[in-house]
């Protein structure tokens, strides 16, 4: 099997090795496919860290746990990806995972839940 590159191409070298890599696939042993697309940025580790700190800070305002607050909060401002059937015959949707989200989807997120938190719950940011 073909060895798997994935390319960010960001200049002209770049491109240049992404082709010389293509023109080197042993195409004969099957077909392959080559997808180019506008590369979307993931989410930063301090963005993740920023939002795990945003959910902690208000999973004790209102004494709950990180993990429950982030499921709500993706209920509340998210679309599920997927709805899944459970055993008994009920429904539970599966939310994305902000690993999955670029930068600005994140940022977005994390503004939604912020505001929210404020105007319904009564929440107050500590900033140091």
């Amino acid at each position: 099997m073909a060895e798997k590159r994935r390319f960010v191409i960001r200049s002209r070298e770049i491109a240049e090795r992404a082709a010389e890599f293509v023109r080197g696939l042993p195409i004969r042993e099957r077909p392959l496919e080559v997808v180019v697309r506008p590369h979307k940025s993931k989410r930063s580790l301090e963005q993740n860290a920023y939002y795990w700190q945003l959910i902690g800070e208000i999973a004790d305002f209102m004494g709950d746990d990180k993990r429950s607050v982030s499921l709500e909060m993706k209920a509340r401002f998210l679309e599920p990806v997927k709805i899944v059937r459970l055993s008994d015959g009920s429904q539970a949707a599966i939310y994305p995972s902000t690993a999955d989200m670029t930068v600005k989807e994140l940022a977005a997120f994390c503004e939604m839940i912020e505001a929210f938190a404020i105007r319904e719950l009564g929440f107050v940011r500590m900033v140091a």
